[in-house]
């Protein structure tokens, strides 16, 4: 079964912030964060550990509200060094990720494409506290963005041979299962089904069982007889065990992601999701 730890409170497309915060008006730190800082990200170690010490001040000097003009050049090294050769570095830029997306809020929905593709990948790292910083920034990410500005980027991955990947993506649906609306989760988990077709042949049962934990999870939104059809796809032998496993699926109890409270909540446009796949 897959793992399930406390997400982030909110429903899908909303972000965190109380009352209170909204009273505090966001800062423009462009020139708090200088050039300086950013070149000492590419220097020794002692260099990068006091740049992103430095980049956190600023950002907590600022109450974490920030305003996105002119991070384009702190964001895109962010984005470079999240795939860097020194994993301990990777994990620093991660959590210093977690911290900008909080402080910018609505404000880093213009980065979450190339950022996405770029900490997606991480999931596969064989090194868990790795997995753990990413999971932590993808709730941050969830609570203070918004999940569909994320979640649109993950089926893609969950097609990669890997089995720390899948995992922890598929731990990512379960966590937050209960966030998604109605338009979010049929467009996304429409793409789901061939990436978790394609799981349940995994040669770990783990991922197997995940996938079809999944696969229940997202009844809410899409048929059984979807999966069916989508199963069709692959190579007849292959056709017949997915059938199977789907049948014992549609046997079962399905799985309630809180479909009567999403319901009743105005459902994202179908278009807003779809362009967030686009942008």
């Amino acid at each position: 079964k897959v793992a399930s730890t406390a997400g982030a409170e909110g429903k899908s497309g909303g972000a965190g912030g109380g009352a209170g915060e909204d009273l505090i008006p966001p800062q423009d730190v462009s020139k708090k964060i200088t050039a300086a800082m950013i070149k000492e990200l590419n220097g020794k170690w002692a260099e990068k550990k006091k740049a992103c010490e430095d980049i956190e001040k600023v950002l907590t000097a600022a109450n974490m509200r920030i305003l996105p003009n002119g991070l384009n050049n702190i964001m895109t090294n962010i984005k470079k060094k999240l795939s860097d050769s020194n994993k301990n570095f990777v994990k620093m830029m991660v959590s210093l990720l977690s911290k900008f997306i909080e402080a910018l809020k609505q404000g880093f929905k213009q980065w979450t494409k190339p950022i996405a593709l770029a900490l997606i990948p991480n999931l596969a790292d064989k090194n868990q506290l790795m997995r753990n910083e990413c999971q932590n920034c993808f709730d941050k990410w969830v609570e203070f963005a918004g999940l569909d500005s994320l979640v649109v980027h993950f089926p893609q991955f969950l097609k990669n041979d890997n089995v720390e990947m899948r995992i922890e993506i598929m731990n990512f649906f379960s966590k937050h299962k209960d966030k998604f609306n109605k338009s979010t989760g049929e467009l996304v988990y429409k793409d789901m089904m061939n990436p978790l077709l394609i799981c349940l042949q995994d040669r770990s049962s783990n991922v197997r069982n995940a996938a079809e934990e999944i696969i229940k999870s997202s009844l809410t939104f899409i048929s059984i007889n979807s999966y069916y059809k989508k199963s069709e796809d692959f190579k007849p032998a292959i056709t017949k065990t997915l059938k199977q496993i789907l049948d014992k699926i549609k046997r079962e109890p399905p799985i309630s992601n809180q479909q009567e409270s999403t319901n009743n909540e105005q459902p994202e446009n179908n278009h807003q999701v779809q362009q967030q796949k686009q942008q």
